[in-house]
């Protein structure tokens, strides 16, 4: 089997695969500059006190979110037999 046979999108479960696999990579490069972005502005932020309704604390926790629902949908994926 070739390298062109192997990425080939003709089927219908290698071009979910492939989508899967571009889906979670997506979601684990959001949830890292999230996550780094939330807690430098923690960091970097003047009051030094965390309140919930500030945008880095958002970012944060939409950071941790997206590493999850990435780690739930590789260990899913992983499982289905594909």
């Amino acid at each position: 089997m070739s390298a062109d046979d192997r990425h080939d999108t003709g089927g219908n479960a290698n071009g979910v695969g492939q989508w899967a696999s571009r889906l979670i990579a997506l979601f684990r490069v959001v949830a890292v500059v999230l996550v780094l972005f939330g807690f430098s502005g923690w960091v970097i932020d003047d009051g030094g006190t965390v309140s919930l309704e500030s945008p880095f604390t958002i970012a944060f926790g939409v950071g941790v979110a997206c590493a999850i629902v990435s780690i739930y949908l590789g260990v899913f994926l992983a499982n289905r037999g594909e």
